[in-house]
């Protein structure tokens, strides 16, 4: 290779696809044309806020706070451009309602929120994932969105997509994109190695089996000093997606009322020893235990290894580019597949909603106002914004449709969204019990039912403990 990959950049699309599921790649995807809207949606447009209050719109009067991260960045445009645009047009219906809008940042912008949340100085407006979004929401920080939604919009959200905004019936975050996190294959290897046909590429839903995904492996790991598998147990980034791989074995992490650990049952067992045994067979990324989610792209895009957990929506334009400077094979492809999943288990995909919330700051007036702008932005600009990030749309009736074929199939699989167990009270707490259990099940310190019995048992701890307070 001509350079090295930059660590750096690769740490920022982890922490922005694991911390907010937002892709830090996504405005790479802003080439995408973008689907014009039939006449029908530009009149559902301006019908939605009529149905939501009987107030005179033109006599509307408040001074609005949104805040953002850097999520929506058009090609040639700076940050809040894209935000402020969709204000102009909102405006038009309510000219006397003024919004300030601040761009916060990655670093730091979660502990600025919490602070703003303590010191009663909230924004009335947030654009967020789901995570963070629904842990306010459960502290009582949020007003849902229940009064203004009609039926005939919550149909239109996906089933599992509207579960992630939900709690105790609540729907807290109004929701704008998605982002399923699969896996990623080097179809380059498979092609090398005589085997593209075990791939489950001409399937619709790319499902398959873990005895076809073990077929897969084990002939592509016959190549000279390539695995089959990427893994990694350094530290709980990207944490989510071994345990999905587990729960494609038919386990659940927590119950649906998070007050119970379930990932330890049969099922769990067998998923966390298939893990051993393909790193033990030779089939996974040696020193996996030691390494982290960052580490394994450097691998996967070296060639070293034929498949990787955390496939997403950023990684077809990253290795167009990638090509260009030379630091990755000009043969490169890759497509994407659904986990394994055992015999008589449905496909559970990792994914992550994000959206727009709301602040409960004790003026039921501006929060009935600041949830109009909110449906206004997600639900009107929609489109819009998933193809500015390259993501998956939310809506039954969205017209996104993308050039690159991965990212078309990438964006079906949201319907498959399975809980990661992501809005468990003390979830990141939580996370950081699993990578130690998981290095000692890889060492062979323990058992892979010793150290999955030892993680549930701190994780109900855990749980135990933010329950009862």
């Amino acid at each position: 290779m001509k350079k090295l990959i930059s660590k750096t950049f690769i740490l920022l699309v982890i922490i922005t696809l694991t911390l907010t599921m937002f892709s830090a790649c996504g405005n790479s995807i802003g080439k995408e044309t973008p689907v014009k809207d039939s006449a029908d949606n530009q009149t559902e447009k301006n019908d939605y806020t009529k149905e939501s209050s009987e107030l005179d719109e033109k006599n509307e009067v408040a001074d609005l706070v949104l805040w953002t991260y850097p999520f929506f960045i058009p090609e040639g445009k700076k940050h809040g451009d894209f935000e402020k645009e969709i204000i102009k047009e909102f405006q038009k219906d309510y000219p006397n309602v003024k919004v300030n809008i601040e761009t916060i940042a990655w670093d730091g912008g979660p502990e600025k929120v919490n602070v703003a949340i303590a010191t009663k100085s909230a924004p009335d407006i947030l654009i967020d994932a789901y995570m963070r979004i629904m842990e306010y929401g459960m502290k009582g920080h949020l007003v849902s969105f229940n009064d203004v939604m009609t039926e005939e919009d919550k149909n239109d959200i996906y089933p599992k997509v509207l579960e992630q905004c939900t709690f105790d019936g609540k729907i807290y975050q109004y929701p704008w994109t998605s982002a399923a996190v699969v896996m990623a294959v080097n179809k380059e290897l498979f092609k090398k190695a005589d085997a593209e046909d075990l791939l489950p590429l001409d399937r619709p839903n790319r499902e398959w089996t873990i005895e076809e995904f073990e077929k897969a492996l084990d002939a592509v790991s016959k190549l000279d000093g390539v695995y089959g598998l990427t893994c990694y147990a350094g530290n709980e980034m990207g944490d989510a997606s071994i345990r999905m791989f587990i729960q494609n074995f038919g386990a659940d992490v927590v119950n649906s009322d998070y007050t119970k650990v379930l990932i330890n049952d049969d099922s769990g067992y067998k998923g966390m020893e298939w893990l051993v045994n393909a790193y033990k067979k030779g089939w996974i990324i040696k020193g996996a235990e030691s390494l982290t989610s960052s580490d394994i792209f450097d691998i996967w895009f070296q060639g070293k290894a034929a498949i990787t957990f955390l496939g997403s929506s950023w990684m077809p334009d990253r290795i167009e580019s990638m090509k260009k400077e030379g630091t990755v094979s000009k043969d490169f492809e890759v497509v994407f597949v659904n986990m394994p999943h055992a015999e008589g288990v449905s496909t559970k995909v990792e994914g992550q909603t994000s959206g727009v919330c709301v602040f409960d700051n004790d003026d039921n007036q501006k929060a009935l106002i600041s949830k109009k702008l909110s449906i206004f932005m997600a639900k009107n600009y929609h489109d819009e914004g998933n193809l500015l990030l390259g993501r998956a749309p939310v809506r039954k009736s969205s017209a996104v449709k993308y050039e690159n074929a991965e990212l078309r199939w990438l964006s079906g699989t949201i319907q498959n969204l399975a809980d990661t167990g992501a809005l468990a009270p003390g979830y990141s707490e939580i996370r950081k019990k699993w990578f130690p259990e998981f290095q000692a099940a890889l060492t062979g310190f323990k058992t892979p039912k010793e150290a999955l019995d030892s993680f549930a048992k701190e994780a109900q701890k855990v749980l135990d403990e933010h329950n009862n307070k």
